[in-house]
């Protein structure tokens, strides 16, 4: 329809998002429904219900909006920013882990989108592997695997 949804430099919007219409456009399906727990200066955490997972990100994920105790709200993370990871890699503040099980691998090239349903959930999330990475994990339907979401990467959307 011609309307401006959001302003700022490409690399800005592409990586943080602030309408559901904009997230369409770019094609991002990684769109999670949270509530949020509690927040500090640092951080906000998050319950995720979908993922039965409780997500700690950083407190300003978004220059748009800082949401109330109890808010439900929508937060992303683009498939490239969601990596594979071995269960015994170090752990560092804001890294949320999830046990999933490969659902789905496609080739694109130089790089490959694996989709993994994390354990418990009826949700499949995409993971955007480079060609390099996919050869040294190698994930192939029904495979257990680790993904890493880390929380600098998540954005979170308006109302």
């Amino acid at each position: 329809n011609g309307r401006i949804r959001q302003t700022g430099s490409g690399r800005e919007v592409y990586a943080r998002p602030a309408t559901r219409e904009v997230v369409d456009f770019l094609g991002i399906r990684n769109l999670f429904a949270v509530n949020m727990i509690q927040s500090s200066a640092r951080e906000t955490t998050f319950w995720c219900g979908e993922l039965k997972k409780e997500f700690v990100l950083p407190a300003a994920i978004s220059p748009h909006q800082s949401p109330a105790a109890g808010t439900g709200r929508t937060i992303g993370i683009r498939p490239e920013n969601a990596v594979i990871s071995k269960p015994e890699a170090a752990v560092h503040w804001g890294d949320n882990f999830l046990d999933g099980t490969v659902e789905g691998v496609f080739m694109k090239g130089a790089s490959h989108t694996v989709l993994v349903r994390p354990a418990g959930s009826s949700r499949v999330i995409e993971v955007e592997v480079a060609d390099c990475s996919f050869k040294k994990f190698n994930p192939v339907k029904g495979m257990k695997i680790t993904i890493l979401l880390r929380a600098e990467h998540f954005f979170l959307l308006g109302k």
